[in-house]
């Protein structure tokens, strides 16, 4: 990964931001990858801002690990900023377990007890397993939403015929 660009905005005489932007695309798995952009503060701070479009679909959980690996590997050679601050955004896929029926899905979001659902996700089991290291030292804030997917076209219902898809 190498920066695309860098910008350099001068606040006052005193202080200048730049910017790097980078990205990593992985063409064997659809054209999924992640977009970065780092400002730099005096020198001191870095804060990271990656947009990500992981792989889709069931059973692809190592390969959204591997490229988040990929991604986290090469920023943390850049001028070592594992101690900064990076947001991560965007679509990652990940799925709920197939041990929670998509039954006991609609009950908990009718019911608002998203806690169920989180404790059955993908990336919730993949940070508590000490295997995986996928995003192990990320903080994520509570999640007081329903799931944003999958719903029938034109529809506020979502789609139960494909399981977990």
């Amino acid at each position: 990964m190498q920066s695309q660009r860098v910008n350099i905005l001068t606040l006052n005489t005193e202080r200048t931001l730049k910017i790097y932007q980078d990205k990593i695309f992985e063409k064997y798995i659809g054209y999924k990858g992640i977009v970065a952009s780092r400002i730099q503060i005096d020198k001191l701070t870095n804060i990271i801002f990656a947009n990500m479009h992981l792989p889709a679909g069931e059973g692809k959980i190592e390969e959204r690990c591997k490229l988040l690996s990929k991604f986290l590997r090469t920023y943390h050679q850049i001028d070592d900023i594992k101690d900064d601050y990076m947001f991560i955004f965007g679509d990652q896929n990940w799925r709920t377990l197939k041990n929670l029926s998509i039954n006991s899905i609609l009950e908990a979001i009718k019911k608002h007890e998203y806690k169920i659902i989180l404790d059955n996700d993908e990336l919730t089991q993949m940070r508590k397993n000490k295997n995986t290291q996928c995003l192990e030292d990320f903080f994520e804030a509570s999640i007081t939403f329903p799931p944003t997917y999958k719903y029938e076209v034109n529809s506020d219902d979502y789609q139960t015929e494909k399981d977990h898809e």
